[in-house]
């Protein structure tokens, strides 16, 4: 099967294979991912957004580093033989060196080494830099053991940045005015979704490092309690071969050792366990390396329990532990409590996504320097509220004011008697009528017609939504080509006091992408008033106007056969929580005895539901 450039063909493809590899010819290696410079095949999961070219940048940094940045800007990588070509004639935005061992081309191996051999190395770089005008920027990720190497040349630099306070403090002892920049990672590579799922995820720990536990003895300590309670050893780094493993002091773990991983086999394995642990150890040098995958793995909606001292992203993704035995413990109560290992894992994922992308670190520094272009962009959303109860709208205002998401507007949709409809005059709150006489679709299509932003969702006037609702979603759309999404499953209140969840068959499908086109309405597991889009799909497609208590799920049916390659989400169930008084009064006239039948047994106070 031949995949171009077509978003629509890539889309198809992608979604329609339900999460197995497509064949690509070896020459058409790079374009599946919209042209996207990677060293390795991805697995489909879900169609990243077009790379967006916020600035021209000249770049001496690691793979990881270029891989990320690419998706916001247009990187110009620098060989020996070319920074001053690229420099004179590209007329690049700014020049960003990061501390590496390998560059993205392999022209500077042993970069380190290279420096420190010949300090005008970064110098004449950065002095050339300027020159023309151009700010350069140098990005210390390698932690302090390495500072040394490249110290010679940071005076030259207009900027010079650090992801870790030890490295800061050592450049400030240095006479330099350094700023925090921390660890990032790729969202377009790390997530947790995926297709559609056939086999159950695994109840276990996955600690990446079969080097580590060879080479030091904190390690081996820190992760000798897991034993036993699903540990799965591996290593994306791929150093340690292993016959080497099995004839260190390390030997006793070789049977929770499931080998050396590419970086593609290590997301998978992620969206496929139940948590990361993370350990650091006095004597390591490269402790990015660690912070680095912690943060990869809590990008993956994994909970991360991390032993030893702790600071910047993986003190703010992680739960960390001073003890590994406390550590352990706590691994044996998520292990068999799903409901509180997606809590934490949740927390995690949203930790990692909003704050620690590369598109967040491109965003500082072109506030740095005074850049345009915000590879961050906080897009408009319109909350679209129908209702013909106006003894609700104090509650749709305080649902509407308690969401994080800035950017946004309510549209408030009455479909009752014009008499009796609220009144309120504020900027971001509209208020359009729809006689009484029309139902429910009718409503939303108004909504969606009167909305100004570039994402619709409808938030009923009566279920309770968490203040992280709209922002968690947002993740979602900003960071992928998908048209809708809605919840798999639903948390349910009878009382206000607890909750129960939707019953789910035995292989959960949160996280997961599909083609409208393929689904079924079983498949789909739609929950209703969780329905989001993005205004231009949502306009296209149009409201069934006679369609009253199932209008969005009529709106995603119709979907099915008018726009079969368009990509729906099934996120998962928190931050809202559906409220069942008296039947009479809900559209969804279902008894309590009829739900009953499709709810979980357990329950959990209402607050556990918003995170």
């Amino acid at each position: 099967m031949m995949i171009r450039r077509s978003t629509a063909g890539a889309r198809w493809a992608h979604i329609g294979q339900s999460g197995d590899f497509v064949a690509v010819a070896p020459e058409d290696r790079g374009v599946y991912f919209y042209d996207m410079p990677c060293a390795e095949t991805f697995a489909p999961s879900a169609v990243p957004l077009v790379p967006r070219q916020c600035a021209r940048v000249a770049l001496l940094a690691s793979p990881r580093c270029f891989e990320g940045l690419a998706w916001h800007a247009a990187c110009l990588p620098l060989a020996p033989g070319d920074w001053r070509h690229i420099l004179d004639s590209a007329a690049p935005d700014y020049l960003l060196v990061e501390s590496c061992v390998y560059d993205s081309r392999r022209a500077w191996p042993q970069l380190p080494h290279a420096v420190a051999g010949n300090a005008a190395l970064l110098r004449d770089m950065a002095e050339h830099a300027a020159a023309r005008g151009i700010p350069a920027l140098f990005w210390h990720t390698l932690g302090p053991e390495m500072l040394p190497y490249f110290a010679g040349a940071l005076s030259a630099f207009a900027i010079v940045a650090c992801a870790d306070e030890r490295s800061f403090e050592l450049l400030r002892r240095g006479g330099l005015a350094p700023r925090l920049l921390p660890q990032a990672f790729a969202p377009e590579q790390f997530h947790p979704v995926s297709g559609p799922r056939f086999e159950p995820p695994v109840a276990r720990i996955v600690f990446d490092g079969i080097a580590r536990l060879a080479r030091f003895g904190e390690a081996r300590d820190a992760v000798a309690p897991f034993v036993g309670t699903g540990l799965a050893v591996v290593d994306s780094g791929a150093f340690t071969p292993p016959y080497n493993f099995e004839r260190s002091a390390a030997a006793p773990f070789a049977p929770d050792v499931l080998g050396t991983v590419s970086r593609t086999a290590v997301q998978e394995l992620y969206r496929d366990s139940g948590a990361y642990l993370s350990v650091a150890t006095a004597r390591e040098g490269f402790a990015p390396a660690w912070e680095q995958r912690a943060l990869e793995a809590a990008a993956c909606r994994l909970p991360v329990l991390h032993v030893g001292p702790a600071a910047g992203a993986v003190a703010e993704v992680a739960n960390v532990f001073a003890d590994a035995r406390e550590a352990a413990e706590y691994w044996r109560e998520l292990r068999h409590r799903p409901l509180e290992r997606a809590r934490a894992g949740h927390l995690a994922w949203r930790a990692a996504h909003e704050g620690h992308t590369f598109a967040r670190r491109m965003a500082t520094i072109h506030e740095w320097l005074g850049l345009g272009g915000d590879p961050f962009p906080l897009p408009r959303v319109s909350i679209i509220t129908p209702s013909m109860r106006p003894d609700n709208f104090s509650h749709v205002l305080e649902q509407y004011a308690a969401q994080t998401w800035g950017n946004r507007e309510l549209i408030y949709v009455f479909n009752g008697p014009v008499d009796r409809m609220p009144n309120l005059e504020r900027p971001d709150v509209r208020m359009i009528a729809v006689p009484p006489e029309h139902a429910a679709g009718m409503a939303m299509s108004a909504g969606v017609m009167e909305a100004r932003g570039e994402f619709v969702f409808r938030l009923d006037d009566d279920d309770i939504y968490g203040e992280h609702y709209i922002a968690d979603r947002m993740i979602h759309f900003r960071e992928f080509a998908i048209d809708s999404l809605s919840n798999a499953r639903a948390w349910m209140s009878f009382d206000g006091r607890v909750a129960r969840v939707t019953r789910v068959d035995r292989i959960p499908q949160d996280d997961t992408v599909l083609a409208l086109g393929s689904a079924t309405y079983q498949l789909l597991g739609y929950t209703g008033a969780s329905w989001g889009a993005r205004r231009d799909f949502a306009l296209r497609l149009g409201f069934l106007e006679a369609a009253n208590a199932h209008a969005d799920v009529a709106f995603l049916s119709r979907a099915m056969t008018l726009a079969p390659a368009s990509a729906h989400l099934r996120v998962n169930p928190f931050n809202l929580c559906v409220r069942r008084g008296a039947p009479a009064r809900h559209t969804w006239g279902a008894g309590r005895t009829e739900l009953d039948t499709l709810l979980d047994f357990e329950e959990v106070p209402l607050a556990g539901v918003f995170l």
